[in-house]
């Protein structure tokens, strides 16, 4: 289901930074066009409070930027690296004519051990919730979850269709199993809450899609954003009321991604877990899959392992298989 919220910048170089990755540069999703634009927003903003021109900008003047989201805003190094990433960018495509380069300084970060739950904490978290219990069953990542489709599960044998968010190949569909315990979960819920909870998501998504439309109405004929953009908006937004309205009963599980996080959440706070996003599903659902195949088999089929998981390369399956088997091995 599409999304349409409105995406309003204080400056204009945000502004045409945004155009250009939705439309004529790189063709990013709107939301992580909308998250790179926005730091460059907030970058030109503190710049303006600093009187730096940013058509003059230093190396200092960027560690300086750095220091500040560290020491104030308490961000981690990973997000620093990403902010890094939006406004080199930013500089690198949008910069004026003759402006020049920088070797902008790039803050790194560690990567950390992937946060992984056993089998039992994940029993007592997903306990009772079908959406949860589906998302963990498939290894999902929260944004596939609303993806699945009624029409494209199969009841008899528990065959489902789930689109990888995250492949760059062409391939970005496959085809996977439901265990019979889930199948049968998700059976009932068919048969009984499912109806309820379409027409609180149709209710709720309508209204966001009705109050993006007035504003968007109302920003037609101002100087915030483009009349180009107003009419894309208002194109994308009559789309998505269309789709809403043809494509609703086929939604398996009607739950946007801030309820299922939120939902996460809550039962994880409820069992004095901190610190776990929903993404913990997935790891700990591969992980546990890797434990599954050294229990019974001795050894961790990778193949196997990387197609369950949708990873583009095997490197990203073996980081689960080490830790499968320091797990087993009892480190």
């Amino acid at each position: 289901m599409i999304k349409v919220p409105i995406y309003i910048f204080k400056h204009q170089e945000a502004e045409k930074f945004f155009t250009y990755l939705t439309s004529i540069g790189e063709k990013r999703p709107k939301h992580s066009a909308y998250v790179y634009s926005k730091t460059v927003d907030n970058f030109l903003e503190w710049c303006e409070k600093r009187k730096i021109d940013y058509k003059n900008l230093t190396e200092m003047d960027l560690e300086d930027y750095y220091d500040s989201l560290r020491t104030q805003l308490n961000y981690s190094d990973r997000t620093l690296a990403n902010k890094a990433f939006a406004i080199q960018l930013f500089l690198s495509k949008i910069r004026p004519f003759g402006m020049q380069r920088l070797e902008l300084p790039k803050p790194r970060y560690v990567i950390q051990k992937i946060p992984y739950l056993n089998f039992d904490m994940i029993k007592k978290i997903i306990s009772g919730s079908v959406p949860l219990s589906v998302a963990y069953d498939l290894a999902l990542r929260v944004g596939e979850v609303p993806l699945l489709r009624l029409s494209k599960t199969n009841f008899d044998t528990g065959i489902i269709e789930v689109q990888r968010l995250k492949q760059k190949r062409v391939k970005r569909t496959f085809l996977m199993k439901l265990s019979p315990e889930v199948l049968e979960m998700l059976k009932n819920y068919i048969h009984g809450d499912r109806d309820r909870d379409l027409n609180r998501y149709y209710n709720r998504e309508w209204t966001k899609l009705t109050k993006s439309l007035r504003t968007i109405d109302n920003l037609s004929g101002t100087n915030i954003v483009s009349q180009n953009r107003v009419m894309t908006e208002k194109t994308e937004i009559l789309k998505s009321m269309k789709e809403l309205r043809e494509n609703l009963n086929d939604i398996l599980l009607p739950f946007t991604v801030f309820q299922l996080q939120a939902e996460f959440k809550s039962r994880c706070q409820s069992l004095g877990l901190e610190g776990y996003t929903f993404h913990a599903l997935r790891h700990s659902r591969i992980t546990n899959k890797a434990l599954e195949m050294l229990k019974e088999k001795g050894v961790i089929d990778l193949i196997s392992l990387k197609e369950f998981a949708g990873h583009n390369t095997s490197k990203t399956t073996e980081i689960y298989i080490h830790l499968a088997e320091e797990i087993f091995s009892g480190k």
